[in-house]
């Protein structure tokens, strides 16, 4: 050891004996160490699987937005064909009165059609 400490130009100690309450606390902080670095990885997890949840949770919004879109769609396209029914309903009906009227006009004479009798 000696000729150690002349090469480097230092002092050399020998190792102290250690108790084994140090041996048992440093043991505890090298196992705290690990726990504190192994939470911080599962924290980390957490947080990317929060962030994947909020993407997932905006993903959904913006279906929710587009099935009501499409649900109003469909409620006008209903209302529309109703309202068309109708209207043909409507046309047929007047369609049938004007050619009952016709009908009535071709069966008089020719003197009731002049004279509208």
């Amino acid at each position: 050891m000696i000729k150690l400490e002349e090469i480097y130009k230092k002092t050399i100690f020998e190792d102290e004996p250690v108790s084994d309450d140090v041996k048992q606390r440093e043991l505890m902080e090298i196992l705290v160490d690990e726990k504190n670095t192994e939470i911080i990885r599962l924290y980390e997890q957490l947080k990317a699987k929060d962030e994947q949840l909020a993407k997932k949770d905006e993903q959904l919004r913006v279906k929710d937005v587009q099935i009501a879109e499409k649900d109003k769609q469909l409620d006008q396209q209903q209302q529309l064909t109703l309202q068309a029914m109708n209207d043909r309903d409507t046309l047929k009906l007047e369609l049938e009165q004007v050619n009952e009227k016709v009908q009535e006009q071709e069966s008089k004479g020719f003197w009731a059609r002049v004279f509208r009798r």
